[in-house]
């Protein structure tokens, strides 16, 4: 995941790393997918301003991958089981690290 989440900063894959990466972070649609106009499906992911995340569970998993872009920074959670939710943890590090007056952003909520 560390080597996935460098490549949005530094893209080395293709012949265009560069315009990859800008494709691939670019929305698929000018139709808001949830939270009153301000998130975005793009690739898997859903862009926010402030936040990209891609979220998801099957055969018995729960996975969360946040990022937030502009300090560089992810958050990822994985779970080997169906019963807990990997959101419920990583929706809270920006929060928790806030409060700890550690993480220095205005809006530490991703919803």
């Amino acid at each position: 995941m560390l080597i996935w989440d460098n490549h949005f900063y530094t893209p080395k894959l293709g012949d265009a790393p560069n315009k990859l990466m800008a494709q691939f972070n670019t929305p698929n649609s000018q139709h808001s997918f949830e939270n009153n106009g301000i998130t975005f499906y793009a690739n898997g992911q859903y862009i926010e301003p402030n936040y990209t995340l891609h979220n998801g569970g099957w055969m018995g998993t729960s996975t969360s991958y946040i990022r937030r872009p502009k300090e560089q920074v992810a958050f990822v959670g994985m779970c080997n089981s169906s019963s807990l939710d990997a959101n419920v943890f990583t929706y809270e590090i920006p929060k928790i690290l806030t409060k700890l007056k550690i993480w220095d952003v205005t809006d530490p909520a991703i919803f």
